[in-house]
């Protein structure tokens, strides 16, 4: 399995319910509760009764359905729709990184979770240190998934740090976000530099 790939199975249409020849099957799946419009994955002839969609979203929740189309046209989509989500993996990078109090000795920054999470966020690690080529010393804390916000002290005045904040999952750390920042009671200079699931699903058919 991956966090990117769904293997749809389905059976065929029963006889009495062909209503013609079969000329293939269409996918349709849709990330459930989305206004989007779903998507379909066409499978060509009666032989094949399986497709593994691929290119998914990350810890995604699905609504799949199948129908059987002859040259008449399309079938009824297997009912109720089946519910698939892709597996998890390591989050994307927090964003929205701003330091609303920046002073000679501390600064405060906060942050909003990953614009794509893939999974559920376990904790959140905060890694600071000024940022200048003799300087390899780093404060390194872990904070919970609710922390929002994270206030460093005992820096040093008039000094660029640079901050790096990453998201955990339970398939570990993700993607750093970075951003710059000068202790200085003046206006601070900010910069923030952003740096396969496979299921098996059996669907009934009748067209």
């Amino acid at each position: 399995t991956t966090s990117s790939s769904i293997l749809v199975r389905w059976g065929e249409v029963q006889e009495a319910d062909r209503n013609g020849l079969i000329l293939g099957y269409k996918v349709v799946y849709k990330e459930k509760d989305s206004d989007t419009a779903p998507h379909f994955w066409t499978v060509e002839g009666n032989n094949s009764h399986s497709v593994q969609l691929t290119g998914l979203g990350k810890y995604v929740l699905y609504e799949i359905q199948v129908l059987a189309f002859t040259r008449i046209g399309d079938g009824r989509s297997s009912s109720p729709p089946i519910l698939e989500r892709t597996l998890d993996d390591v989050p994307g990078p927090p964003v929205g990184i701003l330091f609303p109090e920046v002073r000679t000795t501390s600064v405060r920054l906060i942050w909003q979770p990953p614009a794509q999470p893939n999974g559920i966020i376990l904790a959140y690690q905060i890694t600071y240190r000024r940022n200048s080529s003799n300087s390899n010393a780093a404060t390194v804390d872990v904070l919970s998934p609710s922390a929002r916000q994270y206030t460093a002290t005992t820096l040093k005045p008039e000094m660029v740090y640079i901050f790096r904040l990453t998201a955990q999952t339970r398939k570990g750390w993700g993607e750093a976000a970075e951003a710059l920042v000068v202790t200085t009671e003046k206006r601070g200079e900010r910069k923030t530099l952003q740096l396969k699931c496979v299921f098996k699903v059996y669907l009934p058919l009748s067209i």
